[in-house]
Parts: structure tokens; C-alpha cells; sequence
């Protein structure tokens, strides 16, 4: 039987013409819009991954502040009422973060008591200093800003492919029926070996036998 090819300068057709002509002629509509559902996504992606780098650097540059401060707080015996100034109890506990929404503006606090210890009287903070801190913040503002936008324009085009996804369903279903019509008088495996060469993909069930290769040979 040889191995079944879809080339049909070597005479060998599957699918009937009028159906590839169908397919053919609304490609250039379906093309475009999916390939922007495509390129949003990425873009997308790389925005969460962005926002949650910036999240990681964020986090740990307020953890350091926080450490830092602690100890000088014991180390030159300053009073515990210092630590109000920067969100900490007197205790020196870390407080809750386990939103962004919370990371973020316990930073912004911190940054702004910073500020405020030094008017009181109090050395200002350092290694991280409430600079490193502001930088690391502004750029998890303008990180998180940009997911939402990327999840819009993302949503807009799943819509626009979503309008497109039936016709496109449809002519793809007719391809298949008729390349089951043209190898009805082959195996089951010889068939699926041809879906396959369109692009079908078939799944195998714990305990079922894998389609035996293509014989060699003619």
C-alpha cells in the first residue's frame, strides 16, 4: 500500500475539490483575526510575566527593608514606636501580603514613612533606601497596568475569531468527511495514518495498541 501522501500531482485526492475551493477561499478571512488571537496571547503572556517579575523584585525589596530596619532598630536600641512608621507592629512581624493589591500599597506606606521617621527625627532607612524601594514600586504599577490592557485586546480578538469559528468548524468537518469517504475501503489504522498527513490527531486509551507503521513498499 506505501506510505499515503496528499500530493495530488502523484493522483492520489482525498478531499473532494469543491471543498478545498471552500476552504481556500476563506482562508484570507480566517487567517488574519487568528493570527492577532495568536499575537495577543503571546503578548499577554509576557505581560504576566513581566508583572510578576516585577512582583518577585518588589517583594523581596521590602522583605530587605524590613530585615535591615530590624535589626538597626536593635542594633542602636532605637525605640520599637519606630517601626510604626514603616507598617510593622512592635513586634517586627511581617505583615500579610498575600495580594498584590496588599504588596503594593504596604510599599507605598513604607515608602511615605520613610519619610515621615525622618521628619520625627529618625536616620533614614538605607541598603535598600526608600528610592530602591519607590523604583521597584513604580515599576510594579506600571507592569500590573499593562496585563489588564493585554487581557482586553486578547478578549476582543478570541470575539472576532469566535464569529468565524463555525464556518471554519464546518469546512474543516468536510474535509474530514470526505477523506473518510475516499479511504472507507482501507483499515482503521491506513485511514488514521492519512487524517493524520491533514493534521487529525488521535488519542490512545490506556491499554489500547498503537497503530502499527506504514507497510514499505508499494
Amino acid at each position: 500500500m506505501g506510505r499515503f501522501t496528499t500530493d495530488a500531482a502523484k493522483g492520489i485526492t482525498y478531499v473532494e475539490a469543491a471543498t478545498t475551493a471552500a476552504q481556500t477561499a476563506f482562508l484570507p478571512t480566517w487567517q488574519p483575526p487568528y493570527d492577532k488571537l495568536a499575537g495577543f496571547l503571546e503578548k499577554r503572556k509576557d505581560e504576566i510575566k513581566n508583572r510578576e517579575g516585577a512582583r518577585a523584585v518588589l517583594n523581596t525589596t521590602l522583605r530587605d527593608f524590613w530585615e535591615v530596619l530590624r535589626r538597626r532598630v536593635h542594633r542602636k536600641k532605637e525605640p520599637v514606636a519606630v517601626l510604626a512608621f514603616y507598617q510593622l507592629p512592635t513586634s517586627g512581624d511581617t505583615p500579610d501580603m498575600t495580594t498584590y493589591d496588599q504588596l503594593r500599597e504596604l510599599a507605598r506606606q513604607v515608602v511615605k514613612g520613610d519619610a515621615d521617621a525622618v521628619t520625627a527625627g529618625h536616620p533614614a532607612m538605607a541598603n535598600p533606601d526608600a528610592t530602591e524601594l519607590q523604583a521597584a514600586l513604580t515599576a510594579a504599577y506600571a507592569l500590573a497596568t499593562a496585563v489588564p490592557t493585554a487581557d482586553r485586546d486578547y478578549d476582543l480578538a478570541q470575539t472576532a475569531v469566535a464569529a468565524l469559528r463555525l464556518q471554519m468548524d464546518e469546512l474543516i468537518d468536510d474535509g474530514i468527511k470526505d477523506i473518510r469517504n475516499s479511504t472507507r475501503k482501507l483499515d482503521a489504522p491506513s485511514q488514521r495514518r492519512i487524517l493524520r498527513t491533514y493534521g487529525a490527531q488521535f488519542a490512545t486509551f490506556s491499554g489500547e495498541p498503537a497503530d502499527p507503521p506504514a507497510p514499505a513498499g508499494g
